[in-house]
């Protein structure tokens, strides 16, 4: 079992993301469908979501391809940053 990961070897990696969520939400309509997501993703690393069925992972991930703007009533809250370039603005 492990008690203790250092942090100071990721140091790096959390200052560059490759991927990085800031207060993220995501809405159908009223229902608030994902809520409060703060990750990072490091450069060049493999990373999964895992959860049970329902609980938001693609939703999570549609929101990447933005596939949630072509339906009304759909919004997002917060950044989702690839590249330090937040892909939801609406200029992107």
């Amino acid at each position: 079992m492990v008690e203790h990961l250092s942090n100071n070897s990721h140091h790096s990696e959390t200052i560059n993301p490759k991927v990085e969520l800031k207060n993220f939400n995501f809405y159908y309509g009223d229902f608030h469908a994902v809520k409060n997501v703060n990750f990072t993703v490091p450069q060049q690393k493999v990373t999964a979501l895992i959860g049970p069925s329902g609980c938001g992972k693609t939703t999570l991930l549609r929101c990447f391809n933005r596939l949630h703007d072509l339906y009304p009533g759909n919004r997002y809250e917060g950044e989702i940053r690839i590249d330090s370039l937040n892909i939801l603005s609406p200029t992107v």
